[in-house]
């Protein structure tokens, strides 16, 4: 049979009728499905800048999470405390882990680890329109939270350190205005899975009041619910029950500036080359100078609200870093809170310079582009983490050579070494009964 005339007519019709719909629907649904983009280019980003730790389990994860899963049973270890409070998502991340034959332990932690980052990035995305009004910057700040430079030193790709990302989403959250009904349901899932992670939610207490006080008629929405019941849920566990800490190593209170200078603001912001040169001071005092300016220009022109959180969220950030510097040195892992709230006010406080230069027109995304551009140029030389993050065996290798241990020695269990491993460092294994190892 020969297709007539009005046969193909009727056939483009439809196929016309049908892209308008495809095309009407992607409309109506942009910014889930920029969102959902967002979510699988982190994790592809994961993925290419710690490629290792897809086959490697990283200290916590294995000898605390993964073990005490494995021994204790899931339901029991979810009411077992670590360094002194409860970790909500790396247990869940423990209890998948464990759930699997043991040779994909290394993987299903990192998959877990991953789809949390993914969830980190895409809300920061969606819940940064408030404050960014172009795309390639809240690209930038949500991208953060798998290339900022100070989290490959420690905290990449691993649930211990999940926490350090989780409290900036969950800020970003808390301070957002935005109405829809999906994004409020998020907002609440974040702000509490936060808190049920880390007690260090109580130091978004600040921008939990901010967000009370400036909403009209003044009440508590669903997000600040969700941060208070969580984080008075964690506080009264850590109070009822006071769980052993681990005790730190008490950094030198003299020089808390200094190396948040250096290690907060000079690593994160510039370049590698630059950020040990004479030149940094400079252009961090630069760099203050332009924020302090686009606050008062934000006041000025009556965006209260946003003059007040480009003040108070790198405060936020400082006083964490006060406190860890106080009580536990400055380990790596301590710089990625403050380092993410310093990018979020470079990058507001430039909209802002831009926005007064232009007041009559939308910010032009060209202008925010070059900031952007500087700054993933900066972060991309430190985009290899250092030889020690990626030390120590991969977990096939460490699991063959527990086997072969298993049969030729006839052990009842045995302890894999598992990384970091670095000369003079904590040993960071777990223990596995042999039966489990030879079997699978």
């Amino acid at each position: 049979m020969h297709k007539t005339s009005s046969d193909t007519k009727g056939t483009e019709r439809y196929a016309r009728r049908a892209a308008h719909r495809v095309v009407r629907w992607a409309g109506s649904h942009r910014m889930p499905i920029e969102a959902s983009g967002v979510a699988i280019v982190s994790i592809i980003v994961l993925a290419l800048r710690a490629p290792f730790a897809i086959g490697r389990l990283w200290a916590e994860d294995g000898s605390v999470f993964l073990q005490q899963a494995r021994d204790r049973g899931v339901v029991r270890s979810f009411g077992q405390a670590y360094a002194g409070y409860y970790h909500l998502v790396p247990r869940v991340i423990g209890a998948l882990a464990s759930a699997v034959p043991i040779r994909e332990a290394a993987l299903i932690t990192w998959l877990g680890v991953a789809v949390v980052v993914g969830w980190c990035a895409a809300t920061i995305y969606v819940e940064s329109t408030g404050w960014l009004a172009t795309r390639p910057t809240r690209l930038l700040l949500a991208f953060s939270v798998v290339v900022l430079p100070a989290l490959g030193l420690e905290a990449i790709a691993n649930s211990a350190n999940l926490q350090y990302t989780l409290l900036f989403t969950s800020l970003i959250a808390l301070a957002s205005m935005s109405t829809g009904r999906w994004s409020s349901v998020n907002r609440a899932a974040i702000a509490a899975v936060t808190a049920l992670t880390t007690p260090l939610a109580l130091f978004l207490a600040p921008i939990a009041a901010v967000r009370v006080f400036r909403r009209r008629p003044r009440r508590l929405d669903a997000t600040v619910t969700a941060w208070g019941i969580a984080t008075a849920v964690q506080i009264g566990m850590i109070l009822i029950t006071r769980p052993r800490r681990i005790p730190g190593s008490p950094g030198d209170k003299a020089r808390i500036v200094s190396y948040y200078d250096h290690r907060v603001l000079y690593e994160n912001l510039l370049p590698k080359q630059v950020a040990r040169t004479t030149i940094a001071p400079i252009a961090t005092l630069f760099g203050v100078v332009l924020v302090l300016l686009a606050a008062g220009l934000a006041l000025r022109s009556s965006r209260r609200r946003t003059a007040l959180l480009l003040l108070l969220i790198p405060a936020i950030g400082f006083a964490f870093w006060t406190y860890a510097a106080i009580n536990y040195g400055s380990p790596a892992r301590y710089r990625v809170f403050p380092g993410l709230c310093v990018i979020w006010s470079v990058l507001v406080a430039s909209e802002e310079l831009i926005r007064a230069l232009r007041p009559r027109v939308p910010v032009d995304w060209r202008l925010a582009g070059i900031i952007v551009t500087l700054l993933a140029l900066s972060w991309f030389t430190y985009w290899r983490p250092p030889p020690h993050r990626a030390s120590g065996p991969a977990w096939s290798t460490a699991l063959s050579s527990a086997e072969h241990r298993c049969r030729i020695e006839h052990v009842p269990t045995v302890v894999m070494r598992i990384s970091p491993v670095v000369p003079g460092s904590k040993f960071w294994g777990i223990g596995l009964r042999c039966d489990d190892v030879v079997r699978h």
